[in-house]
């Protein structure tokens, strides 16, 4: 016997083939229509032709219809337990039986031996109807010598060994129903000798009831000429065992043309009826199954195709798709079932799973899992038909079907859930690892939240300063005002950006650079502040140094030549408003080279540190002392009330000056000689008032240093 198997998916076929093989079938491969039907026109024998889950729907029904009009071919469907609209198309369209997956072995083999019983009685009763049609058109033939009935009995008697040997039940009868003939297959029947048969009626042989319908149809024969084609069901008198069988019986006619006799030629068709009850039988409970399964059809669409979750069914041994619902296709991208149900959730999730586990290996453990305890929930990442991440939580059960059991998976669409709560991971890594110190405040300023880099900025844990207002960070740099004008800012703009000054948890200042934005929800309202806060302490004291490289004088402190420029312009506008004079006095110390010379750079260094100290004490708080450069130095006098007034802070300065200077336990003598100009009597401008200024220092170098020179136009004045 042979058997065509077609399935799509190579590991279903497989496994049918070793289970067939091993009971001695012929097997065919087959994965696609095309080669189904190549098979079946190329195959002389009877066939058994297996469609798998594995074909679409369309290729089931269209070989269902193929078959259906081939001789000696019988269809038996591989079934989805849950797709019963698939599995009625199919049965319509000629499919002879169906199994539901998972199949047993003992399941499978009682399939094939009802296939092989109806394939062997379908070719039995082709056979029977050949013979019994050759035989009777013999028996009608013509002879223009003898009568009708004698030469067709001259004729079974001269063939009487060939008839004996066919496979059907060949008699004649005469008008009062006796036998008159009958090949060794009738004796066989009645089990008995021929002599108990000739010249004997039905009622012999069959029951009483029996025998009464044998006449009637005889009667139509012998008594109407009718030939008759019936089917009929006897009682053997003798065994009392009951046969059915087909008979063709025609009359038998004289040289007159009147009926003689009746020849009957009868197949025994028992094991086929019994065959063809047992399958009606099966076709009515499938018929009841259907029924039933229609019923519930509509609660089935609701739980399974209708709900908003996807719906998976998986084999329980091999973790492979056995349906699913057009949920998951939606899910996943997938067009078809197909798509899914040849591959396991293996083939469409990612090599490993978010926590590094392998999906193999994951997916055995869950199968383990819940087995043991009958139903287990987790999180799952699979892949679309696009290689997009799409997350669901799956709810798997173990599901006892008539056919066995199976795992019932529920999937639910966790892909936005998951999305948000990685995009908040990455938020909260990013609030504790950026440098930057960020604060949370609700709508009423209190602070909800901190970032580490916050407590290494401020010195304050997370318990000290949650609940707590921003005024903790309030110093006394600031005024009340500066702190409202920032809020009212952020109200207006929704947000303030600048530079604070905060106090830390230890009293320390520190200077900040902050941004504070409005936090909206949809409706436009504020939900919460964020503020940012930077450190700027040390970009603030490097200005600071910058300012001071730029305006001071890195040895001694005093301010530069840039710097006493511009408080010269300030103290001239203030001269202008008060009508008052100012004085710029140019500053040289006498035998300071020496020092330098003999003692070297860093003695002299201290000295020059030491003249500047000496020269701000003899000053006034409005009054400015610069360092010009080298041992020259310049002081803007403000404004003073009289000359005498400038000539007394100028004596004071020299004599201060005079004064023996203790440099490392050394003493070291030197003395200044000055020049002073007066605005706005000797010049108007910063540069004229300089030269004029050195002009008279010179003077008094000239006059024997340790003296302060007055500038004048043609002979400076000595003091």
């Amino acid at each position: 016997m042979q058997i065509i198997i077609a399935d799509a998916d190579k590991q279903s076929q497989a496994k049918l083939v070793e289970h067939t093989k091993q009971w001695g079938y012929e097997i065919i491969e087959a994965s696609d229509q095309q080669a189904v039907l190549a098979a079946l026109q190329q195959s002389h024998k009877p066939i058994i032709l297996i469609l798998g889950c594995g074909l679409s729907v369309p290729t089931q029904v269209n070989l269902c219809r193929q078959a259906k009009n081939m001789a000696e071919t019988y269809v038996l469907l591989l079934s989805s337990p849950i797709d019963i609209s698939s599995t009625s198309e199919a049965m319509l369209a000629g499919a002879n039986d169906y199994i539901s997956l998972p199949f047993d072995d003992s399941e499978l083999r009682v399939r094939l031996d009802v296939a092989e019983r109806v394939l062997h009685l379908q070719k039995e009763k082709a056979v029977t109807d050949l013979v019994s049609q050759e035989r009777l058109d013999e028996a009608c033939e013509t002879d223009p010598i003898e009568s009708t009935s004698s030469r067709l009995l001259k004729q079974l008697m001269l063939r009487e060994a060939t008839l004996d040997e066919v496979g059907v039940y060949v008699y004649t009868k005469d008008m009062q129903g006796r036998y008159t003939y009958a090949n060794q297959k009738v004796c066989e029947f009645f089990n008995c000798s021929l002599d108990k048969v000739i010249n004997h009626d039905d009622s012999a042989l069959f029951s009483i009831q029996q025998a009464s319908d044998v006449f009637k149809n005889d009667a139509l024969v012998l008594h109407q000429g009718k030939t008759l084609e019936t089917e009929e069901r006897n009682v053997i008198a003798k065994t009392g065992e009951t046969r059915y069988y087909e008979t063709v019986k025609k009359p038998l006619l004289g040289l007159s043309g009147e009926v003689t006799g009746l020849l009957g030629v009868s197949t025994d068709i028992t094991q086929r009826k019994k065959s063809e009850i047992t399958i009606k039988n099966s076709f009515q409970k499938l018929a009841i199954q259907t029924k039933k399964l229609n019923e519930k059809k509509e609660l089935y669409e609701v739980v399974f195709e209708k709900t908003e979750n996807g719906i998976f069914l998986l084999n329980i041994d091999s973790l492979q798709f056995i349906d699913c619902n057009q949920q998951v296709l939606q899910q996943l991208g997938y067009a078809t079932k197909i798509d899914i149900l040849t591959k396991a959730p293996k083939d469409i999730s990612p090599a490993q799973q978010a926590g590094g586990r392998k999906s193999a290996e994951l997916m055995q453990e869950m199968r383990a899992l819940v087995i043991e305890k009958g139903m287990v929930t987790f999180e799952w990442e699979y892949l679309t038909k696009t290689n997009q991440r799409f997350w669901c939580e799956v709810s798997l059960t173990v599901v006892t079907t008539p056919t066995g059991k199976v795992l019932y998976a529920i999937c639910r669409d966790i892909n936005a859930r998951k999305m948000t709560e990685e995009r908040l991971l990455l938020s909260t890594k990013v609030f504790d690892s950026v440098h930057e110190a960020i604060v949370i405040a609700a709508p009423d300023k209190t602070i909800l939240d901190i970032n580490p880099s916050f407590t290494e900025l401020m010195g304050y844990q997370r318990d000290e300063v949650i609940d707590a207002g921003r005024g903790i960070l309030r110093s006394e740099r600031h005024t009340e005002a500066f702190y409202e004008d920032i809020w009212k800012t952020v109200d207006t703009d929704g947000f303030w950006r600048g530079e604070v000054w905060n106090k830390t948890k230890g009293g320390e200042l520190c200077a900040c650079l902050e941004t504070i934005s409005e936090v909206l929800n949809d409706k436009g309202e504020v939900v919460n502040y964020l503020a940012m806060i930077i450190d700027i302490t040390d970009s603030k004291m490097q200005q600071k140094k910058l300012e001071l490289l730029a305006h001071y004088d890195p040895l001694t402190g005093l301010p530069n030549r840039a710097l006493f420029t511009d408080r010269f312009n300030q103290a001239v506008a203030h001269s202008k408003r008060s009508k008052r004079s100012l004085a710029i006095c140019f500053i040289d110390l006498d035998s300071f080279k020496p020092i330098n010379d003999n003692f070297g750079h860093d003695i002299g260094d201290k000295v020059l540190i030491e003249v500047a100290k000496r020269i701000a004490v003899c000053v006034r708080e409005e009054d400015t002392v610069s360092r010009q450069g080298g041992d020259e130095f310049a002081l803007l006098l403000g404004s003073f009330e009289s000359l005498d007034q400038c000539e007394q802070i100028m004596e004071r300065m020299l004599k201060t000056l005079a004064a023996p200077y203790k440099i490392d336990g050394q003493a070291y003598c030197l003395t200044a000689s000055c020049g002073v100009a007066l605005y706005p009597s000797d010049h108007a401008d910063f540069d004229g008032l300089m030269r004029q200024a050195d002009q008279a220092m010179y003077a008094s170098k000239r006059k024997g240093k340790n003296q302060c020179s007055f500038f004048a136009p043609n002979s400076p004045t000595s003091h």
